[in-house]
């Protein structure tokens, strides 16, 4: 999937999550934070293809992009469950400490587009290995092209958009 599929994956699991789980705080928190939580989620649901030099994440960061992809190859690690808890460990443990500020209540914002990327590409023919370093690919592969692939998540956009609009009347 692309960089726009990604993108609008993560939004929509982003709204679906606060219709699912209205409590959580960064959906409480007024509007700056609910903004900040879509855009950390945005961001989540792109940093997985830092192993691909060539994704748009990637292509800004080709310094750290270039040897992740030597090392683990593109749809490797990077797109598991254990880069996911490799990434919120090292936040919590040695980004947030730095920032004198807590992160944590925007973890789950990206953890959501991180996961949505996941699910995402296990939609393509190609799948990911989301229990990595197992190696037993996930894919359902009917995501075969770049028009199938807009016709799942565009629509999936506009229903979580028109949950979002109709939540606010």
């Amino acid at each position: 999937m692309n960089a726009k599929g990604h993108m609008c994956m993560a939004t929509s699991c982003y709204i679906f999550t606060e219709q699912l789980s209205p409590t959580l705080p960064i959906y409480n928190s007024g509007a700056v934070d609910w903004l900040s939580g879509l855009l950390i989620a945005i961001l989540g649901g792109l940093i997985v293809d830092l192993d691909h030099p060539d994704s748009l994440v990637g292509s800004k960061l080709k310094f750290l992009s270039i040897p992740i992809s030597i090392i683990f190859g593109h749809r490797g690690m990077f797109h598991s469950l254990l880069a996911i808890i490799g990434i919120c460990y090292l936040l919590v443990e040695y980004i947030e400490p730095t920032l004198n500020a807590s992160i944590q209540p925007f973890l789950i914002p990206f953890i959501i587009g991180f996961i949505s990327h996941l699910f995402a590409d296990s939609l393509t023919p190609a799948g990911i290995y989301w229990f990595y370093p197992l190696k037993y690919r996930v894919r359902i592969a009917i995501a075969k092209d770049p028009l199938t692939q807009f016709m799942i998540y565009a629509p999936t956009l506009v229903y979580a958009v028109y949950l979002k609009v109709f939540e606010l009347f």
